[in-house]
Protein backbone atom coordinates (compact mmCIF):
# COMPACT_ATOMS: atom_id res chain seq x y z
CA UNK A 1 0.00 0.00 0.00
CA UNK A 2 2.68 2.30 1.18
CA UNK A 3 4.63 2.07 -2.23
CA UNK A 4 1.38 2.63 -4.43
CA UNK A 5 0.92 6.18 -2.13
CA UNK A 6 4.95 6.76 -2.74
CA UNK A 7 4.10 5.68 -6.74
CA UNK A 8 1.36 7.88 -6.90
CA UNK A 9 3.01 10.71 -5.86
CA UNK A 10 6.34 9.87 -8.09
CA UNK A 11 3.42 10.30 -10.88
CA UNK A 12 2.04 13.38 -9.53
CA UNK A 13 5.24 15.19 -9.12
CA UNK A 14 6.26 13.96 -12.80
CA UNK A 15 3.53 15.55 -14.01
CA UNK A 16 3.66 18.62 -12.14
CA UNK A 17 7.15 18.77 -13.86
CA UNK A 18 6.22 18.35 -17.02
CA UNK A 19 3.85 21.49 -17.26
CA UNK A 20 6.65 23.02 -16.03
CA UNK A 21 8.93 22.34 -18.36
CA UNK A 22 11.36 21.89 -15.24
CA UNK A 23 11.67 18.02 -15.27
CA UNK A 24 13.79 17.17 -12.12
CA UNK A 25 16.60 14.12 -12.31
CA UNK A 26 15.49 11.02 -12.93
CA UNK A 27 18.02 10.14 -9.32
CA UNK A 28 15.26 12.82 -7.75
CA UNK A 29 12.21 10.75 -8.82
CA UNK A 30 13.91 6.72 -8.29
CA UNK A 31 15.46 7.34 -5.21
CA UNK A 32 12.05 7.95 -2.93
CA UNK A 33 10.24 4.82 -4.88
CA UNK A 34 13.70 2.99 -3.96
CA UNK A 35 13.89 3.48 -0.59
CA UNK A 36 9.81 3.06 -0.14
CA UNK A 37 10.39 -0.46 -2.33
CA UNK A 38 13.27 -1.40 0.09
CA UNK A 39 11.10 -0.88 3.06
CA UNK A 40 8.29 -2.90 1.98
CA UNK A 41 10.67 -5.87 0.98
CA UNK A 42 11.81 -5.46 5.07
CA UNK A 43 8.40 -5.73 6.09
CA UNK A 44 7.83 -8.54 3.96
CA UNK A 45 10.97 -10.72 4.72
CA UNK A 46 9.91 -9.87 9.07
CA UNK A 47 5.95 -11.36 7.92
CA UNK A 48 7.81 -14.53 6.49
CA UNK A 49 9.37 -14.76 9.29
CA UNK A 50 6.65 -14.54 11.78
CA UNK A 51 4.73 -17.03 9.57
CA UNK A 52 7.64 -18.96 10.05
CA UNK A 53 7.82 -18.84 13.35
CA UNK A 54 3.95 -19.16 13.84
CA UNK A 55 3.86 -22.45 11.95
CA UNK A 56 6.52 -23.79 14.21
CA UNK A 57 4.54 -23.10 17.57
CA UNK A 58 1.44 -24.57 15.94
CA UNK A 59 3.16 -27.63 15.27
CA UNK A 60 4.86 -27.81 18.25
CA UNK A 61 1.07 -27.20 19.81
CA UNK A 62 -0.13 -30.06 17.88
CA UNK A 63 1.95 -32.34 18.84
CA UNK A 64 1.52 -31.75 22.47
Amino acid sequence: MAAQFAAEATLRRVHSAQKDDDMPPIEAILAPLEAELKLARQEIAKLQDDNKALDRLTKIKIKS
